[in-house]
């Protein structure tokens, strides 16, 4: 620093008391504002100046910012000497910066090299510009600006002077400087005790907390006091198609927490962000619109979002988010509190989700317990498959062939050819054995209830929803649904069981959740269902997707040489069952059996088998002269299968006198599969 130009006594006498001044004044000064207002109280009288201001430099990011202007009006124009946040490429104070020496210009000495400079001054008035190093024995601060609208103004004289001025000024903001990292350092420390104190009530908050739901109210109460907020959020890794689940939020001064439930894009939403970087991040107002309009989640009204991953031994498991509707961005000190925080929430909220896996596991079981129960007392038709012709062994080769993978499989076939008896084969040589086997007959279940049956409903749904009930697709989940009679499933369900196969997704009658299950599934039908999609009544789109592996059962008629083989079968399981003891099958009888058209397929045969084996006097098979015609007309020789079966039908309602379910009892067939038939073979019900 130069020494004073020689000055007339009284000007270097009014700048050394000046000078004295400035040292006292800014000494205890703490506010930079208030450091600028004395500073310019005490040179203007003799220094000429219209904008002062002072300049502060980041030598660590080359960036600077400005600590205060005067007059304040200037302050958001003072572009051209600092780019807030920036380095100051183009401007005089990067030459002071770097030559730590004082800078003077003229306007006109600005307008090609400093091109910004030169507009403003231009704008403003301004005729010369004083730039000063504030400099410290320790550092570099920033730079002191002045200018003037008065090309005489900045003599050396006036610029030695200033150096010393620009010393004091620098010694002062240093102060300043420390003065407020002193302070902040002290409420650092005093939030961190208070934070060390709060850790003690967080394992206490942890311990007692079990659902997902009620944790993340918990923690909004706990983190309130030290990092204030409008919302708690949960998102939380489910492996899904997009990956995450924003589980739940909490506002401030609502009751209760908000199970969202919805699925998150893990490349394209805030959450994903920060659970695929693995980084903590703070969102501002423009990131989280953009994100909210290209989402699913309602822009409501937030403008600052921090969000910090959770991580356990295991592997980063979601996303631990606050929010705030205020203007201000969640500070380094909150990030690192709030990072702090989700290390033991991370293994906590991995603990509450194991343990509501293990809570759905148990409820799963006992739901198969009592359906399995239910199925204990339903009387099936088969115990085991019975068949040895080209065409039953072709069949079970099939299945075979399809059981060990996860493709849907579509049973075509007559009634009573043993579908559901095939479907429960599949199972139970598919790697899903060891879960359950589901059974739905959509021909059998009203069809106001049967969107109720498959998908379940939530309690209050409809009249008569009492309480929650859990559908098939939730009790087949790891197992094997069987939907039998699926031509009958109603038009308007159909594309609900689309989304299922398609997506595994499904909602409970009257419910807002979305649930997952991992279902594999079977269908049966005794229909042409590529008929019913040309005639409009079954979806082609649904159809193409059961239509995956089809599997045709050839009706017993086809496979004359397994009915001796079903005889002996169904003769030896009805006589341990009726105490009954049947040592002999006659050939005539046999032979009959061989010739009979069975349009009942194989339940018809075993519930004439049934009869014959209660009717039996003696220990030979005896078959009631009224339960098959004579063999010659069901013969090759005789009527056709058609004539055959129309007329075992309509003897059949001659002995029910009429009743169709009595006769499809008889006949071993379902009533709707009975009124099928007649229509088919125009059996009209009058005179009988």
């Amino acid at each position: 620093m130069s020494d004073l130009t020689p000055l007339v006594p009284e000007a270097r006498s009014r700048q050394y008391e000046t000078l004295l001044q400035v040292s006292c004044a800014l000494a205890t000064c703490r506010m930079q504002r208030q450091l600028l207002r004395n500073l310019a109280d005490l040179l203007r009288p003799v220094v000429r100046f219209d904008l002062l201001g002072v300049v502060l430099h980041d030598a660590a990011t080359n960036t600077y910012r400005r600590a205060a202007v005067h007059p304040r009006e200037l302050e958001s124009q003072m572009v051209p000497f600092v780019a807030r946040h920036r380095p100051s490429a183009g401007t005089p104070l990067e030459v002071v910066v770097a030559t730590r020496r004082p800078l003077v210009l003229a306007t006109e000495d600005t307008a090609g090299r400093f091109p910004g400079t030169y507009e403003f001054a231009r704008q403003h008035g301004f005729q010369k510009g004083c730039w000063l190093p504030l400099l410290t024995p320790r550092r570099m601060l920033g730079v002191l600006v002045l200018g003037s609208r008065r090309t005489a103004d900045y003599a050396p004289a006036d610029v030695d002077f200033l150096e010393l001025v620009a010393g004091q000024v620098a010694v002062a903001v240093e102060n300043a400087m420390l003065w407020h990292e002193a302070r902040q350092s002290r409420v650092e420390l005093r939030i961190q005790r208070d934070r060390f104190e709060a850790c003690l009530g967080l394992s206490n908050l942890l311990v007692s907390t079990r659902s997902l739901g009620d944790l993340v109210g918990a923690l909004s109460d706990f983190l309130q006091g030290t990092i204030p907020h409008d919302y708690a959020t949960l998102t939380l890794w489910d492996g899904g198609a997009e990956g995450l689940r924003f589980y739940a939020r909490t506002e401030r001064g609502r009751q209760g927490v908000e199970v969202v439930n919805a699925q998150l894009n893990a490349r394209t939403s805030l959450a994903g962000h920060v659970f695929l970087t693995g980084k903590p991040r703070v969102f501002r107002r423009a990131e989280i619109v953009q994100a909210f309009r290209d989402g699913k989640l309602r822009d409501i009204g937030l403008h600052a979002l921090g969000a910090v991953p959770l991580e356990t031994r295991h592997g980063r498991i979601g996303v631990l988010g606050l929010a705030r509707k205020a203007d201000r961005p969640f500070s380094r000190s909150e990030m690192q509190w709030l990072g702090r925080v989700a290390e033991p929430v991370a293994v906590d909220v991995e603990s509450a989700a194991e343990y509501a896996a293990i809570q759905r596991e148990r409820e799963q079981l006992l739901r198969e317990k009592e359906y399995l129960e239910d199925e204990i007392r339903l009387e099936h038709d088969f115990g085991e498959i019975v068949g040895e012709s080209p065409l039953m062994r072709a069949t079970l080769q099939q299945v075979e062939t399809v059981a060990p993978t996860e493709a849907t499989v579509l049973l075509e076939g007559e009634t009573g050819t043993g579908k559901e008896l095939l479907a429960r084969a599949i199972h139970d040589i598919s790697p899903r054995r060891a879960r359950s086997f589901i059974r739905v007959n959509c021909a059998a279940i009203p069809r106001e209830l049967l969107e109720s049956e498959l998908f379940g409903h939530e309690r209050g749904a409809f009249t008569g929803a009492v309480r929650d009930k859990v559908g098939r697709f939730a009790l087949a989940n790891g197992g094997t649904l069987f939907l039998d009679e699926i031509g009958d499933l109603p038009l308007d369900l159909q594309p609900k069981l689309l989304r299922v196969l398609q997506a595994r997704e499904f909602e409970r009658v009257g419910g807002s959740r979305t649930e997952r299950t991992d279902v594999r599934l079977v269908a049966a039908t005794n229909l042409k269902l590529a008929e019913m999609v040309e005639q409009g009544t079954f979806r082609r789109d649904l159809f193409y997707r059961l239509n995956v592996f089809p599997i045709r059962l050839p009706p017993l008629r086809e496979r004359p040489a397994d009915i001796p083989l079903l005889v002996r079968h169904f003769v030896a399981r009805c006589a341990v069952r009726l105490h009954r003891r049947i040592d002999d099958v006659p050939e005539p009888v046999m032979a009959a059996l061989r010739r009979w058209p069975w349009p009942g397929n194989v339940r018809e045969l075993e519930n004439i088998i049934e009869r014959a084996v209660i009717l039996s006097k003696g220990h030979a098979l005896e078959i009631p002269a009224d339960a098959l015609r004579s063999p010659d007309a069901a013969g090759a020789g005789g009527t056709s299968l058609a004539d055959a079966e129309r007329e075992a039908i309509l003897r059949a309602l001659r002995e029910a006198d009429g009743v169709v379910s009595g006769a499809a009892e008889r006949l071993g067939l379902k009533r709707t599969t009975l009124q099928s038939k007649m229509r088919k073979l125009g059996i009209r019900r009058r005179g009988f």
